[in-house]
This record gives structure tokens, sequence and C-alpha cells, in this order.
């Protein structure tokens, strides 16, 4: 039954807005930038999807993909305002995601060429672009965004397999949640062929309209949503920008809107283009979106960092500066340099290039954009060494600046290499090879999957304040299990020889709690041939840490130190063992013994956890869940329960169930811990 969208629900007025400062199910996604899931076979999408899951497994579920233009965008699934809807193709795509436990975001292209033939503002009526429908229209544009909302968000009405009650095979078991329209609205979605197609006068944006209708589109569509889906849970993600590279090298930081920033908006930049009246939109658009009070339009700002993670911080205080504190969600990152090496917009860029915006690049071994493209295109091992390498420690770099920047949600682009585009800008900077090449892996998907395992479950993200220069950073992520550090600083040299453990940056120094003497540091996956990270053990002295940083980011962690084993037991264990926790009791004020440690034994690789119960058997921390080898290995517990706050004074039970194969259980053992304030 079709609806009109001006009948708008009060329940849906209400569901607006989420708390990014949280634990959430997922933050890490992915997009399939080249709609690969539309054009592979059934078995290829299947040896494609396999390959992504190990990636977020850790998450509580596996997050979303989101494709660009699904099922043809909206012309594709509806021929004229009369035609039915045609679910067909994205049925298929959501099929196929869900049985991999992925959910698909749903990018809405507004592109059906017959409902805005009366919008005099629209530009570009081709496939790949968008705007909004005319007068005569909107209501059809209510009715297709309700109709498909309705399908897919699995409140048990009207959803997908509705249609085959005896056919349970094609039924709807991973809801869509997100949904969000085409973003990239300013500063080209596209960088041109023609200098002259830039800034104010660019017609390569992937929304060809107004600013005015962007917003009104805004307004039916969110109204559709919520409509659709009475409980709130389906989410819309507003439209937002792309500033390629204004601000990548931090111009008048931490202002948003400096002299240099004027200068490059007025002419001062790789092509001599004037970008005044572009800023002053993207102004117009996010104040619209953060003020509810002309009309709810989004429950998130959408934004796609195309040169991390160096242009974030900024970016992200302009949003906030105009939006408000309405929740980011990026779903465009990319992490790499482009390969284009035209003389006015080399990698891309628009402002500025090369070591102003990098840092490390051009380099001794590696000279210019030219030698970079060309390196990797006709496979230069150290060149294409180094470009993967640099892929992985941005990844890293970015989603930490993403997430310590304030963002909820995140999606990485993209997943793998497209032949057609091969020898492209964008041809070599996914996670993965091309379909020929089996989907081979690099570098970047070990250092993303290493990501998502540390961050999965952090439930808030700050930044530490180490340092007047942008370039270096520390964030601080807590978790459940004690927090986790992110470290790296850009101020140095590209290290000698490229050797990225080479720190040539700053060193900072800053304090850290609960009286640790040792901190775990752990190295990012930068190479195929060495996928296991390497750890060490970091001294901390009177709870400050002190440490020299570099290109490559590190983890510090405070919570468990796991693998450590005395220098004098070489022998591996020949039985499992857990021992009495030391010291026992421990006290949580005391300043010498407000932790405890357990250790225990394993004579063979085995899947251990590690649970605090109360004395009514309520899980209170969950230490451990995890693969170990065979060894001796000891973990600190800090007397606080699974959301970060210190138990009570009394007894606990420890216990330990350890598993070896396929076998259920091989050791259980049960410890009594007492603590005291």
């Amino acid at each position: 039954m079709k609806k009109n969208f001006v009948l708008v629900l009060l329940s849906a007025m209400l569901a607006v807005g989420t708390i990014a400062n949280a634990q959430v199910d997922w933050r890490f996604g992915f997009e399939d930038t080249w709609n690969q899931l539309n054009l592979l076979t059934p078995a290829q999408r299947d040896v494609l999807l396999a390959k992504l899951t190990p990636v977020v497994a850790a998450q509580k579920v596996r997050g979303v993909i989101n494709l660009n233009t699904p099922a043809g965008g909206w012309r594709g699934m509806q021929a004229n305002a009369n035609a039915a809807i045609n679910f067909s193709q994205s049925d298929q795509i959501v099929q196929t995601l869900q049985a991999h436990g992925f959910s698909l975001l749903w990018e809405f292209i507004l592109n059906a060429d017959w409902a805005s033939t009366g919008n005099a503002d629209c530009y570009n009526r081709s496939v790949a672009s968008s705007c909004a429908p005319d007068a005569a229209h909107e209501n059809d544009l209510y009715n297709y965004v309700y109709a498909l909302v309705e399908r897919y968000d699995g409140d048990g009405v009207m959803d997908m397999g509705h249609e085959t009650p005896n056919n349970t095979t094609d039924d709807l078991t991973v809801p869509m949640q997100f949904y969000a329209i085409v973003g990239e609205v300013e500063f080209s979605g596209a960088t041109s062929t023609s200098p002259s197609d830039y800034g104010d006068a660019s017609r390569q944006h992937f929304w060809s309209d107004t600013i005015d209708n962007l917003l009104k589109t805004h307004r039916i569509m969110y109204r559709a949503i919520h409509d659709a889906d009475l409980s709130g849970r389906a989410k819309f993600i507003g439209a937002g920008g792309v500033f390629w590279d204004l601000y990548n090298d931090f111009p008048d930081w931490p202002a948003v809107e400096g002299p240099t920033v004027q200068a490059r908006l007025k002419g001062s930049n790789n092509h001599n283009a004037t970008y005044v009246q572009s800023f002053g939109r993207m102004k117009q658009l996010l104040a619209s979106l953060g003020n509810d009070s002309d009309g709810i339009e989004c429950d998130y700002v959408g934004w796609h960092p195309h040169m991390p993670w160096r242009d974030i911080d900024q970016a992200f205080k302009f949003i906030k500066t105009h939006a408000g504190n309405k929740p980011i969600f990026v779903d465009d990152m990319w992490c790499n340099i482009f390969l284009q090496d035209r003389a006015d917009a080399p990698g891309f860029t628009q402002f500025v290039s090369g070591q102003k915006i990098e840092g490390d690049f051009p380099n001794a071994s590696i000279s210019s954009y030219t030698a970079l493209r060309n390196g990797v295109i006709f496979n230069n091992s150290p060149i294409v060494k180094w470009y993967y390498a640099k892929h992985a420690r941005t990844i890293v770099k970015a989603f930490a600046s993403v997430f310590g920047e304030g963002a909820e949600r995140a999606s990485l682009s993209g997943i793998n290499d497209f032949t057609p585009v091969r020898l492209s800008a964008v041809g070599h900077i996914n996670i993965m090879g091309t379909l020929n090449e089996n989907f081979f892996i690099k570098p970047g998907y070990y250092a993303y999957k290493q990501l998502v395992e540390k961050l999965h479950d952090f439930t808030n993200a700050e930044e530490i304040n180490v340092s007047s220069d942008p370039r270096t950073r520390v964030y601080k992520f807590d978790r459940p299990s004690g927090p986790i550090y992110i470290l790296w600083s850009e101020t140095g040299d590209a290290p000698p020889n490229l050797d990225y453990r080479i720190a040539t940056g700053e060193t900072v120094s800053f304090k850290v709690l609960n009286n640790v003497n040792t901190l775990k540091l752990t190295h990012i996956i930068t190479d195929t041939a060495n996928t296991k990270p390497q750890e060490e053990m970091l001294p901390v002295q009177n709870d400050q840490v002190s440490i020299r940083l570099g290109y490559e980011p590190i983890f510090l962690e405070e919570g468990i130190l796991v693998g450590i084993q005395s220098p004098v037991e070489i022998s591996l264990p020949l039985a499992f063992a857990l021992e009495q926790n030391v010291p026992n009791p421990f006290s949580l004020r005391s300043t010498n013994n407000s932790n405890t440690f357990i250790r225990f034994s394993l004579p063979a690789t085995a899947q251990v956890t590690l649970k605090i119960y109360n004395i009514v058997g309520q899980e209170m921390r969950a230490l451990l869940n995890r693969r170990f080898e065979a060894g001796r290995h000891e973990v600190r517990w800090d007397g606080r329960d699974n959301l970060g706050q210190q138990v009570a004074s009394g007894v606990y039970f420890l216990r330990m169930v350890a598993a070896r194969g396929n076998a259920i259980i091989n050791f259980s053992r049960t410890k009594k811990i007492l603590v005291v304030q």
C-alpha cells in the first residue's frame, strides 16, 4: 500500500541520532567500489566474501558492505512511475551477503530520469548521477524508499521472501539497517581529465542539483525510512562532501578557515580554480543536516575522506562546527596514494602534493608520482612492496583518526582490484587482487584485520595531547579489556633504506593508568611474508611511558600481557595448569598490588578462555578468549568488570577452560580470588 510522505509519524520524528562513544555491534565495514558483487558469478562472490569474513570476525556482527549503484539505482529498479519496483537484483545481492553474515548498506542513487524531467535545476541525468524529483514525482520517491526499506528492514512485514511462505531459502535473515544518499556533493565527486573542470565550475559531482533540492530530498527520504521501520532501527546517512587534500598539510591548524585555506579556495591551488561557492554550499548542507528544527533530514552525516589520514582532523572540526553533534558515518575511506601522475593533479590532488601531504614520499627510492605509478603497474618489486606496506600503515592511521576524532562507524574502500581499471589511478589501491589473481591478499588486509581485532569493542576514544605538531598523534581507545593506544609521528623524513621500524619522528611521553610496569607494544603487519605481528615489552616508569615514534603506527596495551615466559623455563609444560593468582587477596586501593597476575600453562596449542564470576555465578570480566601456543603465559586483572568499573570487595571465582584441536574441553579449573578495598 502506498503512503504519502507528508504523513509523518511522531515515532519517526523521534528516531534520530545515536551515541558515538558507546559500544556498538560493529565499527568496521567495506565498500565494494566497483559493484563487483553485481558482476561476479555466485561461486566467485562466495570466494570473495569468504576471504572478507575473517577480517571482521571479531565484531559481534559482520557489519556492512556498501555497493555503489546497487541494482542500477532507482532507474534500474523502476522504469516509470506506474511500473512495479523490481527487487530481483537487489534480492540476489542481499541473499549473497547474508549467507556470509554481512548486511548491505544501501546507497540510494536517484537516477530515475523520468522523475526529474520537471526539475530545471538538474544538469546531469546520467545513470551515475542523482537529482531531486520534480514536484509531480516526490510521492514516487517516498514510495520507492518506503517499499525498499519495508522489504529489507526485518520487521516481519512484507520482508524479502514473504511471497513464497513455503520456501525459507529466500527469506531475509540479515536485515538492512543503514541507508545512504549519494555523497561527495561538492569539491568534485571525481577528478576530471579537464583542468578547467574544477572547483565552483565543476560538473563532476555525483549530486547534479542544488543544495536546496538535496535537503528537500533528504526530508522526504528520512520520513519514508522511519515510516517504514517504526522501531527506529533503520538509519539514514545524509550526504557529505570530499575535501580531497585541502587540509592534508594542516594549513592554519587547528583552524579550519584560516588565511591559507581561504587563499586556496580563492585560486591558490593546482588548478587555479575557485572553490568559494562549493565551500559555502558545504556549510549550508551541514548546517541544515545538524539542525533538526527545520525538519529532520538524517540520522548521520556521511563523509568521504579520500586523502587520509591527514585531512580528517580539520575536516571533522569543520563538520562539527556546522552540523553540531550529529553522528558521523564514513562509508568511503580510501587509504593510499592514488596512482595519478598528471602534472596538475598528481595523486588526484587539487591543492598541494608530494612531501607536503605525504611526508615520506617522494623519497630517495621513489622519486615521483610517475615513478610510483610505473613501478606499481609494471610490478617493480621494491616499489610494489613499499606501496602495499604504505597502504597497511595508512589504514591504521586513517581509522584511528576517524574514530579518534568522533566517527561512529567507517567502511574501507575498496575490497579488491578490478581488472578493467587496473591501469587507472585506483587500480591497485584495494586490500586484495583481482578475480583473475584469485583475490590475492595484500598487507592492508592483515592490517585492517589487526585493527578490527584491537578496536572492535571500544567504547570511547580520545586524543592524548603529546605534541604541538599535528603530524604526531596518540589516540586512546577504552575497551572492556582495558585501554589501547595507537601512536605515530610523521615529523621526520622517510627512514633510511625505507626501513619503517626505524623511528624518525618525535619522542613523546604521556601518563598511563593502573600502575603497570610494562606495556605490550605490537607492530602492525606490513608484509604478507610475516603475518604474525611482532610484539615486545615497553617499560613504564612512574606511570609514564616515553617512546620515539615514526611513520609506522604502533599499538600499546595496558590490559592483558600474554605470552610471557621465564627465561629459565625453556621446556614446554607437560600438562594443563592454572596457578593461583598473585597476590591473593589483592587490594584495589593499594599502590603496590592493585593488580593481580594469573599464570597458566599449556602443553599444546589451545583455545583458552579466562573469566571472572561473582559468588552468584554472574560473569564479571572476560579476560581472555583466544588461541595460545604451548608454553607458560600470564595475564593481569585490574579488578574491573566488563564495563570498566571496579568490582566490589568480596570473593570471586576465576575459571579457565582450554580446548585443543576439535575437542570441546580438554581442561577446566576454578580458583578463588579475594578482592579487598
